[in-house]
């Protein structure tokens, strides 16, 4: 039987309120952040107060991006960079480049995404980096 490596609701739950608690040390613009599963579909999702329509959808479509491609959309914006491409040239208009979208990977497997949107491009990256460290951790210990 073929077993994949699943992200739960508790666990999606946990990440997002750790990007809000990290956002919420520093007085800077709100942030929108949402979880999908590893198709793209969203589990859970939260925006700060004040966080306008266009961060809202953002969130959706870094998240959506990072778990279908299974990798960053920086890294997906280095590539195009790099290699001189276009993101139509991926065949799906809910790709996004923007920084900030971040694959959710357990047991080697990835099993999701996470997209923050809100503030620079460097800042989001790091709200989803500081919430994905102790997942990340945790999987090394075992």
């Amino acid at each position: 039987m073929y077993k994949t490596a699943s992200l739960d609701l508790r666990e999606a739950s946990n990440l997002i309120e750790s990007v809000l608690r990290f956002a919420a040390k520093e007085a800077k613009p709100p942030v929108a952040v949402a979880v999908v599963d590893r198709e793209g579909n969203l589990i859970t999702f939260a925006r700060m107060d004040g966080a306008s329509a266009i961060i809202v959808e953002m969130a959706l479509n870094k998240a959506y991006t990072a778990a279908r491609l299974g990798r960053s959309t920086k890294d997906l914006a280095d590539q195009i960079n790099r290699d001189n491409l276009q993101l139509t040239m991926f065949g799906n208009p809910r790709y996004t480049y923007f920084g900030g979208g971040q694959p959710i990977v357990l047991e080697k497997e990835v099993v999701g995404g996470l997209g923050i949107s809100g503030r620079s491009e460097s800042e989001d990256i790091a709200l989803g980096e500081q919430a994905l460290r102790p997942l990340a951790e945790s999987q090394h210990s075992v």
